[in-house]
């Protein structure tokens, strides 16, 4: 599980490691030693031996635990269900959150205004709130007002020759840097034969590919968009609407079976309905045409083969175009064997 959830906590304890958790929090709560970069370190006392407990986030955003009690048949112990409950009920599902290190994008935020966390008396001036796990500025003071940001000085070189000289065009280059990628995964069995992907990574000198190892993004979920350019984060508003999820919600608006589609089952080689491949095409058609006619020249678009590894080597570089297809046909005649 990613956030605190109470219906996973049941199904992962034992239903007297439950009830014995909710009976120790009526009377007793655990102490919490460390709070910090998504980790909780706590001790509690139970039958006068004392038990310590860690649980922290992973790199998968899942939880790591540890308890040295000796519970072998249920992932969640009996001390481990009590730090969860509490945790929970004191602070909400998004608690680890809360105590991940937010410092860049705090610092972000206090920049807005001039101020960073370096800053002695920048608490006194603000807060930071969090909702859905993401951090908010609040203003306290009152007097303290956005910082105008300064607009910088284009030197213009002026031809030394009054002879015809070929101005030329404003072009961007890219000098490596982190770069949004776009991928089209290739999938041969589903309709409508890819998904999409969105990765970020060190772009290469010319700019046309990445460097190293690519980190796949989740689109669901919070992003940290500091070190990506404005077209790449602009790009980055029109992929959220590609996911597969919000896919799936408008076919469930839309669709005859509103509400029970994703429930039928098909078989790989029957395909989906007609009509549900209508509307996955009329959703997708427009937000595609949108991305490629705005980003074909500045963001990166990928290819992965059917069956390929997710990794920088079998992404292969692809250009897109926002042109219509055109329609043609050809008419030639049959030739008849002469009798």
């Amino acid at each position: 599980m990613k956030q605190i959830d109470l219906k996973t906590i049941r199904m992962l304890a034992s239903s007297e490691a439950y009830e014995n958790a909710e009976k120790f929090l009526r009377s007793q709560k655990a102490n919490i030693v460390k709070a910090k970069d998504e980790r909780i370190e706590a001790t509690m006392e139970i039958l006068d031996e004392k038990f310590p407990v860690v649980i922290q986030k992973n790199e998968e955003r899942n939880f790591d635990t540890s308890c040295k009690c000796d519970e072998k048949q249920h992932p969640l112990c009996l001390h481990k269900t009590i730090l969860f409950v509490q945790l929970l009920n004191a602070f909400g599902p998004n608690y680890f959150d809360s105590i991940r290190n937010w410092d860049k994008e705090k610092n972000k935020l206090l920049a807005a205004y001039g101020y960073s966390m370096d800053e002695p008396d920048w608490d006194q001036k603000f807060e930071f709130t969090y909702k859905e796990g993401k951090p908010f500025l609040r203003v306290l003071d009152q007097s303290v007002k956005r910082v105008t940001a300064p607009v910088r000085e284009v030197e213009v070189i002026k031809p030394t020759s009054s002879t015809n000289v070929e101005e030329p065009q404003p072009k961007t280059l890219y000098s490596g840097g982190n770069r949004l990628g776009v991928v089209f995964v290739e999938q041969k069995k589903s309709f409508p034969g890819f998904t999409i992907e969105v990765v970020t990574g060190e772009a290469n000198e010319p700019g046309n590919g990445m460097l190293g190892k690519v980190e796949k993004l989740e689109l669901q979920k919070y992003i940290v968009t500091e070190g990506l350019s404005e077209r790449d984060v602009s790009a980055l508003q029109i992929l959220r609407k590609l996911h597969v999820t919000e896919i799936g919600k408008y076919v469930n608006r839309n669709s005859p079976f509103a509400g029970i589609w994703e429930n039928i089952i098909s078989h790989d080689e029957e395909g989906l309905p007609a009509d549900t491949e209508s509307l996955i095409i009329e959703y997708l058609y427009p937000k595609l045409r949108k991305l490629f006619a705005e980003h074909q020249e500045d963001t990166l678009f990928f290819l992965l083969p059917a069956g390929k590894p997710f990794n920088t080597r079998n992404l292969v570089p692809i250009q897109v175009s926002d042109a219509g297809l055109t329609p043609s046909i050809h008419v030639s005649q049959k030739k008849t064997a002469s009798k």
